[in-house]
């Protein structure tokens, strides 16, 4: 191969990463590009027909700011205890509920009203090694002195339940879904709801044609 084409193939490998490496570069003005968004911002993807990352983050902080405010989580012999129940999605998405729940199991623990029992939930414990260690008062192979006593779980003093519902409508080019979280908290001792509230999502789009 001669000095010149040894020199043009160079050239082009040159300008192949180069390329390549321009194509890697990631900026906000090009939505072809990935890119990070803040998650406590108003940025992000905004869908009509289903539940975006800020709508469980809205439902939460709303439901959050309800429950704390009520006072239902105050007693004053002791802390509340507070189980897990059944939180139903009754919308045309398919999503863990624990997007939701979890935020508010966050909150209520900072805010030293309430804690959460992860030993008992509807369906079943949500971290079954409470029960499994206790199965070790069986095995020689363990200083019993250091397994858990009997007696010391602590019940649930309350229950958080919910629904999740979506109601969907369309006027000519613009279409619109309504979401409602719904929860409770229940008193398990006389299994009254002490706290209800109903947190309303409401979206539109509208797109030119006939398609959608």
């Amino acid at each position: 191969m001669s000095i010149l084409s040894r020199t043009a193939s160079t050239g082009i490998i040159a300008g192949v990463i180069l390329m390549g490496a321009v194509g890697c570069n990631t900026t906000a003005e090009d939505p072809g590009r990935v890119r990070y968004v803040d998650p406590y911002s108003n940025e992000g993807i905004v869908t009509v027909g289903g539940l975006d990352f800020h709508d469980w983050g809205i439902a939460a902080e709303r439901a959050i700011s309800s429950l704390l405010g009520s006072g239902a989580l105050v007693q004053n012999d002791r802390q509340s205890v507070v189980m897990i129940s059944t939180v139903r999605n009754n919308t045309a998405e398919h999503v863990d509920t624990d997007l939701l729940t979890k935020k508010i199991r966050i909150a209520m623990l900072k805010s030293g009203q309430a804690i959460v029992t992860t030993a008992v939930r509807e369906g079943g414990p949500e971290d079954a090694a409470s029960m499994k260690v206790r199965e070790l008062r069986l095995s020689d192979e363990f200083n019993q002195d250091t397994v858990q006593e009997k007696g010391q779980l602590i019940a649930p003093s309350h229950s958080l339940s919910g629904k999740i519902i979506q109601v969907d409508s369309r006027a000519g080019n613009v279409r619109q879904s309504a979401f409602a979280f719904q929860l409770t908290l229940t008193d398990l001792r006389t299994g009254l709801a002490v706290w209800e509230d109903e947190v309303p999502i409401v979206k539109q789009g509208s797109r030119p044609g006939v398609g959608w």
